[in-house]
């Protein structure tokens, strides 16, 4: 029986026996002709050169490889002359550096689209995911671990879907493979999807028909899971709302100032751009507002909200509220299921 080896590994046991440099290629050929190493990619010659290239990329002159021509890979300890490539000029105006959010929107959804189109519907690892994002120019990143940064973002998407009581595009398998839960089809996700859209809604209507004080209760707990200390209730220039003043304290260090408007109309009508612009109107220097509503917001509201140079005003309402309680768990219970499998075979067995 052979004995089977990581990707790297195999490459460079290849190129030891071979005594001199291969293109991708030839290494791929040998490395599977032997079988020093396999993968249930589609692609085994990428995902070999992409482990390679982030391997010289991040260990640099500690690699055990190194280039000495375009696709052309050697060990480095035969000491040969290092391929330096021709760098285009920079353009003179450069790209702002992604923010962490665009980061995380970006990763993820290269990560859809290789488990989508390349893993055969088999839960892949977030290194080869990673490698074949790379490989595909679907992410460009300055981080010398963006194997590391997937793997995280992953985490963090399945775990807030589920907070949110939602499905998630991802599903983990453990041990760093995942897959996508679009394979499933209809099963056992898919109907607790259905189940919580149906809550949610439920959720909303209850919210449009609350009493005034209940809910002006129910928006205190948020904005205390939120994190805002010190809330007084103030006077309201606005009809149907109430205004709270209170500090969003974040960690130990950042504390914003904040006027939070909780306006509530009648069931079928939209917050308005008015209303957004008399709360910026009566917010005091340094401050900044925040309108929480059961409502949807008009056009008009969206832009006012997102105009430059004044005052910031946050939207929060809808559809967009109800996931934020859920998240918080405010107005919602949640029921836990046991679901039963066989156990591995030493589990079995002890």
């Amino acid at each position: 029986m052979s004995t089977q080896l990581s990707a790297l590994d195999a490459a460079y046991a290849v190129l030891l026996q071979a005594g001199q440099p291969l293109n991708n290629k030839e290494i791929t050929r040998r490395v599977l002709e032997q079988s020093l190493w396999q993968t249930t990619g589609k692609t085994p010659g990428s995902t070999l050169n992409a482990r390679i290239t982030v391997d010289i990329k991040k260990k640099g002159e500690k690699s055990r490889f190194q280039r000495t021509k375009k696709g052309i890979y050697a060990l480095r300890e035969w000491g040969m002359p290092e391929y330096k490539p021709v760098r285009k000029k920079a353009a003179a105006k450069q790209s702002k550096p992604e923010s962490p959010l665009q980061q995380t929107f970006v990763y993820a959804n290269a990560a859809e689209k290789v488990l989508a189109e390349y893993a055969n519907e088999q839960p892949a690892h977030y290194q080869e995911i990673a490698d074949k994002m790379l490989e595909l120019g679907l992410v460009s990143t300055q981080g010398s671990t963006p194997d590391a940064t997937l793997n995280a973002i992953l985490v963090q998407e399945i775990a807030q879907a589920r907070q949110q009581g939602e499905i998630p595009r991802f599903y983990s398998q453990g041990r760093g493979y995942y897959g996508l839960n679009a394979w499933m089809g209809e099963g056992i996700s898919y109907r607790i999807a259905q189940h919580n859209r149906k809550i949610r809604k439920k959720l909303l209507a209850q919210l449009q028909e609350m009493d005034g004080v209940a809910f002006e209760h129910l928006i205190g707990r948020l904005l205390i899971a939120l994190g805002f200390q010190d809330v007084v209730v103030a006077p309201s220039s606005v009809e149907d709302s109430i205004d709270l003043h209170g500090t969003l304290v974040v960690g130990t260090v950042i504390q914003t100032r904040m006027v939070v408007r909780v306006v509530r109309l009648k069931s079928g009508k939209n917050i308005r751009k008015s209303t957004v612009q008399k709360l910026r109107d009566s917010l005091d220097a340094h401050e900044q507002g925040l309108l929480i509503t059961p409502c949807d917001f008009s056009d008009g509201a969206l832009n006012e909200s997102h105009r430059n140079d004044v005052a910031p005003v946050a939207l929060l309402g809808g559809e967009e509220l109800v996931r934020v309680l859920i998240a918080h768990d405010i107005g919602i219970e949640r029921k836990q299921y046991d679901l039963i499998d066989i156990a591995d075979s030493d589990k079995l067995a002890s």
